[in-house]
């Protein structure tokens, strides 16, 4: 079996099963781009990248440099452009340079620049979903795969191993490209918005409700007050003697001549367990929206592997979807469960819901803005009092214990209501 027969590429058909939006490049690309003038970036073919520096003799400057970061969980520091320049091999006031690195392979396309509520574009205007978006999700789908039936004791242990896989997965997913999108028609969206829905969590004591006939006491804005047909002020000596508290049940009760406060009265129960009886409102704010360009339509794309490399990621593209499917159903459970937690302004969520309760395709997977879910793969593996101490050791302030996932999200909007999420897609292997 020859060289080729080792490299597989399918065709993936793609369709939004709710819109995409993927953010345009600004001028400053970020990693995997090389500036080509101050209006577009090159995309780099990093396959094509890597037979072009062994022609020039650069590769094992290149390796050298790359591999001294990944060493240092410092890879996302490198530079492709400096790198370029620094070897004399790409000047971007030099046709000459652009035109060797074009005609090798090396930038792949031109990406335009654009705002962020445009979607991203090539160098014709013409949008597109990136491949590096689709690959890393495969990526996020794979550093999943191999952890999810792990068990950690330490978030310690789970921090060291996973920053190891990881090292390895970069020169494992050298076996994997995935081509750009053909040309997508893209939506403004009208009436609809983009906000941000965030959960807010506040405990509330649990008291014991009062029997018809009966009272309770409550505790309003730092006061105590017996609540029957309404609400009575409570004479500071009843207070005293019988040491009420919130939760506390009264039998009956006397008024002053003017019938405002409690003057006398007897006591059926004290309430002793308030302090462990608590239960979570959970309510939603939106805030800061945006009129984006989405995608909702359906397009295609490839995917190839090539086993002629040591140790791929994936046996077959069958299997690579796969992996996809079983990560993505573990965030779908995950936004399913941050909706159903919701006990307050549900109906403002009922649409969304009512997305979530519907059975999920083969192949699932999320892509662009709005999904900022699935780039914390420890979600999806660790329970969440281990999830507070591996927050807790990166960030401040510190988390009380368990700390729940993420309490924002993206979602598409209309007056208030949410609608939509954003970027979940199908994706299915076309016939050949």
């Amino acid at each position: 079996m020859g060289y080729e027969d080792n490299i597989k590429r399918r065709t993936i058909h793609l369709t939004a099963l709710s819109p995409i939006h993927v953010k345009g490049k600004d001028l400053d690309y970020g990693q995997g781009f090389v500036r080509r003038d101050n209006y577009s970036a090159y995309a780099i073919d990093h396959t094509k990248l890597g037979k072009y520096l062994l022609i020039k003799r650069k590769l094992d400057a290149y390796l050298e440099e790359v591999d001294y970061l990944i060493g240092r969980h410092r890879f996302k520091e490198f530079d492709f452009q400096t790198f370029l320049q620094h070897h004399q091999l790409y000047n971007v006031d030099n046709p000459e340079t652009h035109r060797e690195l074009i005609d090798a392979g090396v930038f792949k396309g031109i990406v335009e620049s654009t705002n962020d509520k445009q979607f991203i574009r090539d160098g014709l205007r013409r949008a597109f979903i990136p491949g590096s978006s689709i690959k890393g999700y495969i990526r996020v789908a794979c550093i999943y795969d191999h952890f999810k039936n792990n068990s950690f004791k330490r978030w310690e242990d789970f921090e060291k191993e996973i920053r190891a896989f990881d090292c390895t997965l970069t020169d494992r997913f050298r076996s994997v490209s995935v081509t750009d999108s053909i040309v997508l028609d893209i939506q403004q969206l009208k009436n609809e918005e983009v906000s941000i829905v965030s959960r807010n969590i506040k405990n509330e004591i649990v008291i014991p409700q009062a029997k018809a006939g009966e009272a309770r006491v409550i505790e309003m804005f730092g006061k105590i007050k017996i609540e029957a047909d309404k609400l009575y002020d409570v004479d500071e000596k009843m207070i005293k003697k019988y040491s009420l508290k919130s939760g506390d049940l009264i039998l009956m009760y006397k008024l002053d001549s003017k019938q405002k406060i409690v003057i006398d009265l007897t006591l059926k129960e004290k309430h002793f367990n308030s302090e462990s009886q608590t239960q979570k409102i959970i309510s939603l704010n939106f805030k800061d929206t945006n009129e984006i360009e989405c995608f909702s339509g359906e397009t295609e794309f490839d995917i190839i592997l090539n086993k002629n490399h040591q140790n791929p990621p994936f046996s077959s593209i069958k299997q690579l979807l796969q992996v996809i499917d079983s990560f993505s159903r573990k965030i779908w459970a995950l936004e399913a469960k941050y909706l159903s937690e919701i006990t307050e302004n549900i109906d403002s969520i009922s649409n969304i819901k009512s997305f979530y309760s519907q059975p999920l395709s083969n192949a699932t997977a999320r892509l662009g803005f709005g999904t900022g879910l699935i780039s914390k793969t420890p979600d999806g593996i660790l329970d969440e009092l281990m999830l507070t101490s591996l927050v807790n050791a990166f960030f401040e302030p510190k988390k009380n214990p368990p700390h729940l996932r993420p309490k924002s999200r993206r979602m598409i909007t209309i007056n208030n209501q949410a609608i939509l999420p954003l970027g979940w897609v199908k994706l299915e292997l076309t016939n050949e």
